[in-house]
């Protein structure tokens, strides 16, 4: 799991609660070797339980947004957000306040004639000269804010304009 706003930054890897399946390990390189986790076959050591990872993901949210935040991810309504609404509701924490926005949703608003809303073309449309690593946490972070700021740009918006989609619902995460 992974954050990116402008320089603050988290990063953790959980260890799975699940069977990491063959499609997923071919896109994201991640898979279990025996009880470690390994990105393209070498071994993670820095790795946390998912509830301790959860923990420290909150401590750090309270910590850096003490009024709360919004989380922007890309397809996050139909993958991060349940997943990260699970963790949370299970291990009872509390945080003042803590939304999501599925950044689909905006794009797809603000630029409707997109030919595809998939994360690597939206880098390939909006940072054409960037080199990237697709399906690292951090870096998909990274992209996708560098995404929304350009975008924002074009439609000559500031973020906050560009990310208040009308009819658009924050993800209710706390």
């Amino acid at each position: 799991m992974a954050i990116e706003n402008d320089h603050i930054k988290f990063n953790q890897y959980l260890e799975p609660t699940s069977h990491i399946s063959k499609d997923s390990s071919r896109i994201t390189g991640l898979t279990i070797n025996g009880l470690d986790l390994c990105r393209n076959g070498r071994v993670i050591d820095d790795t946390m339980e998912a509830q301790e990872g959860i923990k420290s993901f909150i401590s750090w949210i309270e910590k850096e947004f003490p009024g709360g935040c919004i989380l922007v991810a890309h397809n996050g309504k139909r993958f991060d957000f349940p997943i990260l609404k699970r963790y949370l509701e299970s291990s009872s924490l509390s945080c003042r306040s803590l939304n999501g926005l599925d950044s689909r949703d905006i794009l797809k608003k603000h630029f409707p004639d997109l030919a595809k809303n998939k994360m690597e073309s939206l880098v390939s449309e909006f940072l054409p000269n960037k080199e990237c690593k697709h399906h690292d946490a951090l870096e998909d972070a990274q992209n996708l804010s560098a995404v929304i700021k350009e975008a924002s740009k074009q439609k000559g918006m500031g973020l906050s304009e560009f990310l208040h989609v009308q009819g658009k619902s924050y993800y209710k995460l706390i």
